[in-house]
């Protein structure tokens, strides 16, 4: 490919006739929820659990979700990394994601040191 040192007023209107026009993408139309939506899902989770289960069990009950997520997260990551390994990625790309389940990890074992009840089955400490 040879690169032009330069470029003519005219192949520049050329290729502006050709541009795509700037709303060439309409989010509104994807297929992915968009943040709003996502929030008020997790939202409408949590409240519909809530509501099936007495007071005192909400806050482990929360607590174990998040344990959950956290521990599937770690695990995405995780599988991930393991399959660019395997399609020969270099290390560094993998680096990203191993050190992310990392952290993941971290904040797992974070949690399970606050109990949250006396009955936290979840707690490292108990």
């Amino acid at each position: 490919m040879e690169i032009p040192n330069g470029i003519s007023t005219d192949d520049l209107a050329s290729l502006l006739e050709d541009a795509p026009s700037e709303n060439t993408c309409n989010c509104s139309d994807s297929d992915r929820l968009t943040q709003d939506q996502i929030e008020e899902l997790a939202c409408e989770f949590l409240d519909a659990v809530m509501d099936d289960i007495s007071a005192e069990d909400c806050t482990l009950l929360h607590k174990v979700i998040c344990l959950m997520a956290i521990s599937r997260f770690k695990q995405w990551h995780e599988s991930l990394a393991e399959a660019m390994v395997e399609d020969g990625i270099p290390f560094n790309p993998v680096k990203g994601w191993l050190l992310d389940a990392g952290k993941l990890q971290a904040c797992g074992q974070l949690l399970q040191s606050v109990s949250v009840s006396d009955d936290d089955f979840t707690c490292a400490n108990a």
